[in-house]
């Protein structure tokens, strides 16, 4: 089994208790922050021994005593963060998830860029000295902070949610500090605005969430157009010809019994392993195999869901249902090697779990500082809220994970499937590979 994060300590050795290993799907994650809060929230239970989260991939593989894996315990200790299990989805559902969450971010997005330009111009006249009275500039400041308010109130809504989540979990993240900020800029701007100032920050608050919502979405993309190549591990159609005494019928995948015949067409992909009927057929097992030439099958060959018909239709007699396919067993395999960890990545996210806390501390220590040495309280209040926004941890913890999810997409789509999260991470090391003349490392 690929390494995963150790959340537990092992049973003691004389108490033999059966372990089985789950592999579910996880929504409402925000950021990897939420992937290290559930992982900090599920290793707490008893039972549970190692718990992997895939923030990426959004997928939960968990390790521990049958009971304390069940999907109704662990959903009801996430429901209480806010997030949700669910059985594994399938790539088409997985790349449905992505998509609607893309639509979504773009929405959130364009309402911070359509209100935060209208903020930007106004700070901008204020800061050129562009009008001719303070009492203008006041106004303009106000005029700054009523266009600030739908970028706050709703396109940044998402933070908040993710940062009252990871505090319930005490694993604060990059959220958490967003969150910060953005009231920290509001505040200071009301306050300086009480006083009759119109050197506001609103500008600041908005700008923080329209850049943050703009790499929320290039990464969802990333993820989306990763997935994508998980494609080529799931049946084409969801549905099959089988061959029943009423004559040649569509039926749906999970409809299909082991034992009965099914027909595959021309150009048509396998959708059910099983024994070929006919005398013959012509396949191309690249999406299994990497295999660049078709193959020929006699009768009695076992045929692998996936592969694509490149002769004349053919009869199988089904030997697996839907989901128990050799390639069903591949997709999971790719999972769950995307939910393990291997060192590089869990170095990173014990990285990603400090610098949330460490950029908060230097921001207080910044801001004590400067008041103790003299600093005007807006100048002191402003340079730590630099030193408190300027933290991204969420992008530390993302790095490697989307790497991973990459590399194992563009390994599929050249025929090669990684089951080991460290063999990925060695990959780049290789400098030889020795072939023998039948092509077998």
């Amino acid at each position: 089994m690929p390494p995963i994060a150790d959340t537990r300590a092992a049973p003691a050795p004389d108490r033999v208790v059966p372990t089985e290993e789950a592999l579910y799907s996880l929504s409402g994650m925000w950021c990897s922050g939420c992937a290290l809060a559930i992982e900090h929230r599920l290793g707490r239970l008893p039972g549970v021994h190692r718990v992997g989260v895939d923030y990426a991939g959004a997928t939960l593989l968990v390790e521990g005593e049958p009971e304390a894996i069940a999907e109704a315990t662990l959903a009801t200790a996430v429901a209480r963060l806010g997030y949700r299990v669910h059985p594994l989805a399938s790539a088409p559902d997985a790349e449905a998830r992505l998509d609607a969450e893309s639509r979504r971010l773009a929405g959130r997005f364009a309402v911070a860029a359509l209100f935060g330009m209208w903020t930007m111009l106004a700070s901008l006249l204020i800061y050129a000295g562009a009008l001719p009275e303070p009492r203008l500039e006041r106004v303009m400041a106000l005029v700054s902070g009523a266009f600030a308010l739908p970028v706050v109130l709703h396109a940044g809504v998402p933070f908040y949610v993710a940062a009252w989540r990871t505090l319930r979990a005490r694993r604060p993240g990059m959220d958490a500090l967003v969150s910060l900020g953005v009231a920290a800029a509001l505040a200071v701007s009301v306050w300086l605005l009480w006083r009759g100032s119109a050197e506001v920050y609103f500008d600041t608050a908005v700008m923080l969430i329209l850049l943050l919502l703009a790499g929320r979405w290039v990464e969802t993309l990333a993820r989306y157009r990763s997935l994508r190549a998980l494609e080529g591990l799931v049946p084409a159609t969801a549905e099959a010809t089988v061959l029943r005494e009423g004559g040649a019928i569509r039926v749906p995948l999970e409809e299909v019994a082991t034992g009965e015949r099914i027909r595959v067409a021309a150009g048509e992909r396998v959708p059910l392993d099983g024994e070929l009927l006919d005398a013959g057929a012509r396949l191309d097992l690249s999406p299994l195999t990497g295999e660049s030439r078709p193959c020929r099958m006699t009768r009695g060959d076992r045929v692998a869901a996936g592969s694509r018909n490149r002769g004349g239709s053919f009869t199988l007699a089904v030997t697996a249902p839907a989901g128990e396919c050799r390639l069903d067993r591949l997709y999971r395999d790719m999972q769950r090697q995307q939910a393990a960890k291997g060192q590089r990545r869990a170095l990173a996210e014990r990285f990603a779990a400090w610098l949330s806390p460490l950029a908060l501390g230097l921001s207080l220590a910044t801001l004590a500082l400067l008041m103790a040495f003299g600093v005007a309280a807006e100048e002191a209040v402003v340079r730590a809220l630099s030193v408190l926004v300027v933290a991204c941890p969420c992008a530390v913890g993302l790095a490697v994970p989307l790497a991973t999810l990459a590399g194992s997409a563009r390994g599929l789509e050249r025929g090669v499937a990684f089951r080991d999260p460290a063999a990925l991470e060695l990959a780049g090391g290789v400098r030889s590979v020795a072939f023998d003349k039948t092509g077998t490392l």
